[in-house]
């Protein structure tokens, strides 16, 4: 599995296309899972997803062998847990960082000894999020 960070990558293309290709030719010694993380919008995901099939095209042009990889997302801020429904039906797959997530939805941040105490890993508003992508993950069939 790997992560690459779309968030700077869509605004750094010719890195993020680099990671790309390399993750790509990586995938002809074994199926890969490529995962975005902090994705946002659905616009932000396809976007990602659009300059994967370009680097996958061109490589493919240059005679380079692609194997089989899946494309997926970190479920990582409030807005991507309201949208896993349509998410669902355009990622591979899904994996929750409920770390950061917690961190966006409650808007504090652990190490801050001021705001330490609404890190709750087990509050209703966490858990009912990770039900929530799961729920959506599994109306996919995935």
């Amino acid at each position: 599995s790997s992560g690459i960070n779309a968030e700077y990558g869509l605004d750094k293309t010719d890195v993020f296309r680099t990671q790309l290709r390399a993750l790509l030719r990586a995938s002809s010694f074994g199926k890969l899972h490529i995962m975005f993380p902090l994705i946002a919008t659905i616009e932000e995901f396809r976007s990602a997803k659009q300059i994967l099939l370009e680097e996958a095209d061109k490589l493919q042009q240059e005679g380079i062998q692609i194997g089989k990889y899946d494309v997926g997302m970190m479920i990582e801020v409030p807005s991507a847990v309201m949208l896993a429904d349509k998410f669902a039906k355009e990622a591979d797959f899904f994996s929750i960082g409920t770390n950061d997530l917690l961190q966006y939805t409650f808007a504090c941040d652990r190490m801050n000894n001021n705001i330490s105490y609404l890190y709750q890993t087990l509050n209703p508003s966490i858990l009912r999020s990770v039900k929530k992508v799961i729920d959506a993950s599994h109306a996919e069939g995935k």
